[in-house]
């Protein structure tokens, strides 16, 4: 009787997990030493913009990516990203809750076939003037969300190319939010947080989920910052910036 009751108690849920993480976790090619642990749910937040993230990515071992592909700090986070946009797309299509290691070892390679066909998800304005512009304290309220409409039509913006920066919405939701704002087709470009990692750009491991900036744009490109009043400038953006207020 113990043994049922101990058998019922499994849920699904439970069994998913088991299967992932010993059948196949460990089975395979060498492709899954390219990622990092799989993120709990729990723990898939922003302490700094105060967020919980609706969906956990896939990080990447950069250290690993840059010794075995010899790749730059910036082809293996757009490798990242590119991953997680694809695998999400993957996974609304087929209503997984994740994908066999078998497709995300086969998605693997087809991407970095694509980074080294110099293809990008995140395709950096030619600009001479970039404007990156952090939204995050401001999603949540209206007020928040008009100075923000205020800014993205003000003539600073024509200075230069907006480009939106947000550690708490994925890709997928920033198109809903430029969808929603009238703006998804005026060539507003976006970093969401799945371009952020936990490494540096030489491919040390660091307790921060950041961001070097820098190595997205050319050095001629001046790139000012814009950040909401009474914030200051995240620790997980680094680069040479000038900060803004708005």
């Amino acid at each position: 009787m113990l043994l049922f009751l101990s058998g019922c108690a499994t849920t699904t849920a439970d069994k998913q997990l088991k299967r992932r993480n010993l059948d196949e976790y460990f089975s395979g090619s060498g492709v899954v030493r390219y990622f990092l642990s799989d993120l709990p749910n729990w723990a898939n937040f922003s302490q700094t913009a105060a967020c919980q993230r609706s969906i956990s990515p896939r990080y990447f071992n950069v250290s690993t990516l840059i010794k075995s592909y010899d790749y730059t700090y910036e082809q293996s986070v757009q490798l990242q990203y590119m991953f997680n946009v694809e695998m999400n797309k993957l996974k609304q299509r087929t209503k997984a809750e994740f994908l066999p290691f078998s497709d995300e070892e086969k998605l693997f390679f087809t991407l970095t076939d694509k980074i080294q066909a110099d293809i990008r998800t995140f395709r950096p304005p030619s600009f001479k003037r970039v404007n990156l512009i952090w939204i995050d304290p401001l999603l949540n309220t209206e007020a928040g969300q008009k100075s923000l409409t205020k800014l993205l039509r003000s003539s600073d913006m024509d200075l230069g190319h907006p480009v939106l920066i947000s550690m708490c919405l994925n890709h997928f939701e920033m198109e809903k939010f430029l969808s929603s704002k009238g703006m998804l087709n005026r060539n507003v470009r976006y970093i969401p947080y799945e371009m952020f990692s936990p490494y540096t750009k030489e491919g040390v491991k660091v307790p921060l989920f950041q961001i070097y900036l820098d190595e997205f744009f050319k050095k001629n490109q001046k790139k000012y910052l814009y950040l909401p009043r009474g914030h200051f400038k995240p620790n997980e953006l680094i680069g040479e910036l000038t900060v803004k207020r708005y």
